[in-house]
C-alpha cells in the first residue's frame, strides 16, 4: 500500500468514526447532527493524529497527550474559520473554556478515551507506511 491509499484510509476511516461518535453525542444531548465543516476538519487533521502518535510512540505518552493534539487543532481551525469566515462549528460554554470558547479543559476525559481508542485501533491496525516511504512512491 502506497503512502497516499494509507493516509486515505485512516482520513477515511476517523472521519466516518467521527462523525457517528459526534452525531450519537449531540443526538443525545441536543437533538442535533454533527456538522459538516466539523466533519471536513476531522478529514484534514487525521495525518496530524497520526503524527502524534508516530511522535509519541509510547503506550502512555501517546495517550496523555493526546487531548493537546485535539486541542492544537481546535485552537487552529476554529480561529482560521472563526477570523477568515466568521464561521464557528463549535463553541464551548464553561468555566474551563478558553481562546475564544474554542477548547474547553473539562473535555480532557473525553479527549483522553478518545487517544485509548485511538491508540488501540493503531494497534490492530498499523500505519507502516511513516517509515517505509519510498521516494518513488511521492512521486508516483
Amino acid at each position: 500500500m502506497c503512502f497516499f491509499q494509507g493516509m486515505c484510509f485512516y482520513m477515511i476511516v476517523f472521519t466516518s468514526a467521527y462523525a457517528l461518535i459526534e452525531t450519537g453525542y449531540r443526538q443525545l444531548l441536543y437533538g442535533k447532527y454533527t456538522t459538516l465543516g466539523q466533519t471536513l476538519i476531522t478529514f484534514l487533521w487525521t495525518p496530524c493524529i497520526l503524527l502524534h502518535f508516530q511522535i509519541f510512540n509510547d503506550e502512555i505518552y501517546s495517550v496523555v497527550l493526546f487531548p493537546f493534539n485535539i486541542w492544537l487543532c481546535e485552537v487552529l481551525f476554529g480561529l482560521y474559520f472563526l477570523k477568515s469566515w466568521g464561521l464557528r462549528f463549535w463553541f464551548y460554554n464553561d468555566s474551563l473554556s478558553f481562546f475564544n470558547h474554542l477548547i474547553s479543559l473539562s473535555f480532557y476525559g473525553y479527549w483522553f478515551l478518545l487517544g485509548m481508542v485511538i491508540h488501540d485501533f493503531l494497534y490492530l491496525f498499523p500505519y507502516y507506511f511513516f517509515g517505509n516511504i519510498q521516494e518513488n512512491e511521492l512521486i508516483e
